[in-house]
């Protein structure tokens, strides 16, 4: 009887929901609005030497101008999503059209004649409308699917996706037809810019006058219903900070990167996506280099994005009838990378228009028809996560994928010269680069995750399975589970007693449905807080609600924050470490000094951790996570100043250059913090299941440090006079991380414990006394421990010379290249591409170790599959002109080398078990900072003069002495390879904390408040009991 009511009560709800005729114009206008915006950011491109030659300036900087785009995405992207879930769709489009209006007058003010004569100030007013314009394409592509929900049935969910992200491409698609027909010479640049302001005006017009609200009055559908009850939730809800509500969409960004899936699937759409973003940009000066037209180019575009549109109506209707989204997303994918292969091979043939024209056809249907499609299986996989936010995270990665790509265009493309099949049409203003082999590059690595997403990608349904399984929770009052006092009753179907405590078993599963649980959870730490001011640092754990699930263990949200402020911290220290390396020849410059006096300075970070590497181990081991982030936040900051002051202060050079030593040498003492602390953190904050992941997350910040400064710093550093600024650069980041350190990082420990070897490892670290004697000389017993352990000695070997030939190779990577004739730039794009790879590959090795549990073996295979990557790169080295092959290695190295990073990290804490991790992490960073601190000089005493001949010219300046690493570099790697070949042949080790943990039956009770600020280790795990540590020391 009870579930029959509820089924009732369900049914009168369905019979409420209403779709509204509007809503397709709505969707029509947010079309118009989102393709007038690509419009602008595309237009420049199909014309891109008559923009050349009337702004009197070059390609790069009209590519750069273009990036504006993707970069501001990436940078802007996950506060978009929170203001398209906050604010709603008709905020999102009167604020497009506000700043695309914008952009197309300051388009029309630099093209005026009294400017003429102001080269720099045109350029800047374009610089400024792109910046401007580039701030409402987020907006535009995240907001498709929350369109989708709030206005239409769930049964026209993906057709109303398709059409709101297809204009998208259409406006790809006018402004690559358009503009070669409008702009036949740079005169016609002025009128064309008047048009561009016609076609934003229009929009702007429109959405004003058509577009009235953001919602509609009744719900089209029960996903949408039950979404604008947690939103209304949201606004009446007076006791949840700011700071709670920005918690929670952070837990919710985070939320769908847990599952593995979800990842590979944004990372096959973000890579489909850059790569059409990178042909949009270099279309024309891919086509003309083989000696096409802008015509063609233009037709080319514009063939590629109406089959796309065609493809795409099908594929929508296709989805929304039958159901198969996954299968449709794979199919259209596989096909569409075979089109971007057809493309590629075409390139390297002459006179090819048929064969261009239907490659272009080809990959613009099935390319565009995952587009859509994509977008809506990741808001059916990640719910109840805002769609907005999954639309976010598809499109910020692919943004950032498609800087990566341009980027590796530019560098790796060679001058292109005429020839008997080639004859380049690009203009006498423009300086062409032949892109075939680049591009072929892209499109293997496409080709791999096609076919990796074929076989591996697995997708639930769970929005569709949420209203199949629990039809009766959606009539449950929004009230019971936001136990807010001050805020209004939302009007829901009113539901008995008994039918709730019929759905009370549910009710964990049914919040976690509708995304309320987190909710409710801090709106009743808010209610605890205001009653209890005098103890602001404690609240009660979900005491209102008796069905929620209580456990002795427990992992909390907020330590992905932890692990991401640490990521932070770490990545600052990386970047303090690498800042010189790309720009050696200018820092040279400066401080007149030599390269060999830098590289000291920069292996003072190597010293520092050898030197007080066992010191750290105690100190990390009997401190909390949060004091060890915040000194080395200290400690970078106190860097920053001083490096600001060697540029600032008139002193003698000698003044100069100890002040920039002293600061490297402060930041340096932090480094073994940072490294030494994801051990602990992965440890104290997270389950078994997590670990790796976690401390692959943690030691990723430090990767993406030192790939930001590869890929920033020669951009920055142009002179030797750029160094001021630089160091100012430096000063601002360190006092920003310092800022998020000390706000975001409350608490030392968690309230319960996350597993039960933390439980077990914890407590007995706690028996030790505080005497630093005696634990230094624990220490030294317990490294002597694991010393004692046979295949310790081999994983310590194979990790010190992996890691170690890493921070060489990132410390003398400016000098080993400008031998080899390769630019600044080139050693930027080199490094940042290696450490991108190494992120990509830390995150998926830890992924798959969790899943698995297979981390001995994931590391022997990382170990010599990144052997040989360091092979194939010793021997690039000794052929001229081999970016391709360069960059192609050094992501092999990067992938696999640091791969291994985590998995040994974690191996080599589950063999020495009961070791302490802070000391087994300890052994192996300070043997690989050894390694570098031998492999240096050594390298340098090896390596003779580089000089010019018939196949290489250095460019390393004329203030260095360039140095040829060809021949060193090539016998390390060789005795590399022995080392990788040894552990994958006798390494054995075995997984001791594990057995550890499985015989511990049960964790004793832990408190159930959240600890003060300042609450000690002894305090919080004083309720241990004995019979657990009896357990354990069996």
């Amino acid at each position: 009887m009870c579930c029959t009511n509820l089924s009732e009560t369900a049914q009168k709800l369905k019979d409420r929901h209403r779709a509204y005729s509007v809503r397709w114009l709505i969707v029509l206008i947010l079309a118009l609005v989102n393709g007038s915006n690509a419009y602008l950011w595309i237009s420049f491109a199909p014309v891109a030497d008559h923009f050349v030659a009337f702004y009197s300036t070059n390609e790069q900087f009209l590519n750069w101008a273009l990036l504006i785009f993707p970069i501001t995405t990436v940078l802007f992207g996950l506060p978009a999503t929170f203001l398209v879930d906050y604010f709603g769709v008709r905020f999102v489009i009167l604020a497009s059209v506000t700043m695309n209006l914008l952009c197309g007058l300051l388009r029309v003010m630099s093209s005026m004649a009294f400017l003429s004569s102001f080269v720099g100030g045109r350029l800047a007013l374009i610089i400024v409308g792109q910046l401007i314009a580039s701030f409402a394409q987020p907006l535009c592509m995240f907001t498709p699917v929350k369109l989708a929900l709030d206005w239409f049935p769930e049964n026209q969910h993906t057709i109303a996706n398709t059409l709101g992200s297809l204009g998208n491409t259409v406006g790809i698609l006018i402004g690559s037809a358009i503009a070669p027909l409008l702009v036949q010479r740079p005169q016609d640049i002025p009128v064309f810019n008047y048009i561009s302001l016609g076609i934003v005006g229009f929009g702007f017009i429109v959405s004003c006058i058509v577009v009235r609200t953001g919602k509609p009055p009744t719900p089209p559908s029960t996903a949408a219903s039950v979404s604008d009850q947690v939103h209304q939730r949201w606004a009446q809800s007076e006791n949840i900070s700011v700071l709670q509500r920005l918690k929670y969409f952070v837990s919710q960004c985070i939320e769908p990167l847990r599952s593995a899936s979800f990842c590979l699937l944004m990372l096959a759409f973000a890579c489909g996506l850059a790569y059409f973003t990178t042909l949009s940009t270099l279309f024309q000066q891919m086509l003309c280099t083989k000696g096409y037209s802008n015509q063609f180019a233009g037709l080319c575009g514009s063939l590629m994005i109406v089959t796309g549109l065609i493809a795409s109506a099908f594929s929508a209707i296709f989805a929304d009838r039958t159901g198969l989204l996954l299968e449709a997303v794979q199919v259209c994918y596989t096909l569409a990378i075979v089109g971007a292969v057809g493309f590629g091979l075409t390139l390297w043939f002459s006179h090819q228009t048929i064969s261009t024209m239907f490659c272009v056809c080809w990959l613009g249907a099935w390319g565009f028809s995952q587009y859509s499609l994509a977008l809506e299986l990741a808001a059916e996989a990640t719910f109840p996560v805002p769609e907005s936010i999954t639309s976010g995270l598809l499109i910020i990665v692919s943004q950032i994928l498609s800087v990566v790509f341009v980027s590796f265009m530019q560098a790796a493309a060679p001058i292109a010269t005429p020839n008997m099949l080639f004859t380049p049409t690009c203009g006498p203003a423009a300086t062409p680069q032949d892109y075939g082999i680049p591009n072929m590059v892209l499109c293997a690595i496409l080709v791999v995750i096609a076919i990796v997403q074929l076989f591996c990608l697995r997708l639930p349904y769970k929005r569709r399975d949420a209203w199949k399984n629990f039809p009766a929770v959606v009539n449950l009052n929004v009230n019971s589970v936001f136990p807010v006092e001050s805020t209004a009753i939302i009007e829901t179907p009113t539901v008995t007693e008994a039918e709730r405590g019929v759905a009370c078993e549910s009710m964990e599963t049914a919040a976690s449905v509708y995304g309320v649980s987190k909710l409710s959870q801090m709106s009743s730490h808010s209610v605890t807080k205001s009653d209890n001011k005098n103890n602001n640092d404690d609240y009660e754990a979900e005491k209102s609600n008796a069905c929620l699930f209580q456990s002795e263990i427990k992992s909390y949200r907020f330590r992905w924050l932890i692990v991401i402020t640490l990521a932070s911290v770490s990545g600052t220290n990386a970047f303090l470490w690498l800042s010189m390396a790309p720009v050696t020849n200018h820092f040279v410059q400066f401080y007149a000094t030599t390269e060999n006096t830098l590289n000291w300075i920069q292996l003072s970070f190597s010293f520092t951790l050898v030197l007080l590497g066992p010191l750290t181990c105690v100190i990390v081991d009997k401190w909390s996570t949060r004091t060890v982030i915040l000194l080395s936040a200290v400690l970078h900051a106190i860097c920053g100043v001083c490096r600001a002051l060697s540029s600032a202060l008139p002193v003698s050079k000698e003044g100069r250059l100890a002040l920039l030593a002293l600061g490297q040498a402060i930041a340096s003492v932090a480094e073994p913090f940072c490294l030494f602390a994801p051990t602990k953190m992965a440890l104290t904050w997270f389950p078994d299941n997590e670990r790796t992941a976690a401390n692959g997350m943690a030691n990723f910040g430090n990767l993406l440090g030192g790939m930001m400064t590869n890929a920033i710093t020669p951009f920055v550093v142009r002179q030797s006079h750029d160094i001021p600024r630089y160091n100012y650069i430096c000063l601002g980041v360190t006092t920003l991380i310092l800022i998020v350190a000390l706000t975001t990082i409350r608490y030392r420990y968690p309230p319960k414990p996350p597993s039960k070897s933390a439980v077990v490892t914890l407590q007995k670290r706690d028996l030790v006394t505080d005497s630093v004697s005696h634990r230094m000389s624990m220490f030294v017993v317990q490294a002597w421990r694991s010393l004692h352990i046979a295949g310790f000695w081999l994983l310590l070997t194979s990790f010190g010379f992996s890691v170690g030939y890493f921070t060489v190779f990132n410390t003398l990577i400016e000098q080993i290249l400008c031998a080899k004739g390769y630019a600044n730039s080139f050693a930027g794009l080199g490094g940042s591409v290696m450490i991108a790879s190494a992120a990509v590959g830390t995150i998926l090795s830890g992924v798959f170790a969790d899943r698995t549990g297979l981390l001995f073996e994931a590391l022997k295979v990382c170990s010599l599959l990144s052997s040989l990557g360091c092979v194939g790169l010793g021997m690039a080295l000794w052929f001229p002109d081999q970016k391709a092959v360069l960059l192609l290695c050094l992501a092999w190295l990067g992938g696999f080398g640091f791969a291994q990073y985590s998995l040994a990290l974690e191996m080599a804490a589950e063999a020495t078990y009961p070791v302490p991790e802070s000391i087994t992490t300890g052994l192996l960073i300070m043997a690989s900072q050894l390694v570098a601190i031998v492999l240096l000089p050594v390298m340098q005493k090896l390596a003779p003069i580089a000089k010019p001949n018939a196949y290489f010219h250095p460019v390393c300046g004329p203030d260095s002495s360039p140095l040829d690493y060809a021949i060193p570099n090539l016998v390390y790697c060789a005795l590399y390879v022995l080392i990788a070949i040894a552990q994958m042949t006798f390494l054995r080790l075995s997984y001791v904390r594990r057995l550890a943990a499985q015989n511990v039956q049960t964790p004793i009770s832990a408190v159930e408040q959240i600890p003060a600020a300042d609450t000690s280790r002894h305090e919080y795990w004083s309720n241990l009991e004995a019979p657990v540590l009896r357990r354990a020391s069996l």
